[in-house]
């Protein structure tokens, strides 16, 4: 796992290894990388020939620039583990709704068969295309990943700032590193699509000389956006999953009671 990884060279780092090595004791790309830093190539192109994520890009070359990788590493390791925890919400919420109706949808075809009345058709199709589309639904979150992008933006930003960027720097570092940035921006608060109120909280900061503090405060907001994202994402899912549910077993209940009310009216003729 990424984060893993990058945790482990920002502890390799603080300990005195050099780069090179470090890189080599990590798995997968990152050995890879290593023989392009080896090559002489920088370390932002070296992990990016190795195929490693592009979201790493930005960060990685404003550590470069600034001398301060340790730092960096320890960033991207808490970026990534956000991002991954941000991925296992998604797919237990995912999980538990198809736990729901797998555990439904059992128990009624079991049912059903102890009866020797075989699954209507349309029960059978709602018990395949729901999954299905719930499956469709998770895919197109984990690809838009509603909430996390802004939060990231924020995160970057602060780093930026943090990492002691002045603004031409950032947008040509970031513009660089492949990220959307605004090229037309003409100050922090408008390299990035942020909403209209956190952008307010950086000009301010700006001009108060507390862009650090206003940059706390937009990534706390952020941060406080993205939970709830995942929230309605998880809602969205529950109650999705809840109501194919009922509408299996209410389906099942009116075929049983329809099967019932024929066979009393034949035992009346």
């Amino acid at each position: 796992m990424l984060h893993q990884s990058f945790r482990a060279l920002g502890f390799a780092l603080k300990s005195g290894e050099p780069l090179i090595p470090a890189l080599k004791r990590q798995k997968g790309k990152f050995k890879k990388a290593a023989k392009y830093v080896e090559a002489e190539d920088t370390l932002t192109e070296s992990i990016k020939k190795a195929g490693i994520n592009r979201l790493a890009l930005a960060i990685l070359r404003t550590g470069e620039y600034t001398g301060k990788l340790e730092s960096t590493f320890d960033q991207l390791a808490d970026f990534f583990e956000a991002r991954y925890r941000y991925q296992s919400h998604l797919f237990f919420s995912l999980l538990k709704a198809f736990i729901i109706i797998g555990a439904i949808f059992g128990i009624i075809g079991f049912y059903m068969q102890t009866l020797e009345i075989p699954l209507p058709h349309f029960v059978l199709t709602i018990g395949l295309a729901a999954p299905s589309a719930l499956l469709s639904v998770f895919f197109l979150l984990l690809l838009l990943m509603p909430g996390f992008n802004g939060w990231s933006r924020a995160v970057t930003l602060k780093f930026g700032i943090a990492a002691g960027l002045s603004f031409t720097e950032m947008k040509r570092i970031f513009a660089e590193s492949g990220l959307s940035v605004n090229l037309r921006a003409e100050d922090i608060a408008g390299l990035f699509p942020l909403p209209k109120e956190q952008k307010k909280l950086i000009v301010n900061g700006q001009e108060t000389g507390e862009l650090d503090q206003s940059l706390f405060l937009v990534e706390r907001e952020m941060q406080r956006k993205l939970n709830s994202s995942l929230e309605s994402i998880e809602r969205l899912f529950y109650y999705t999953s809840i109501a194919v549910a009922l509408g299996i077993f209410l389906a099942c209940v009116l075929l049983l009671a329809g099967k019932g009310l024929s066979e009393f009216l034949l035992k009346l003729q």
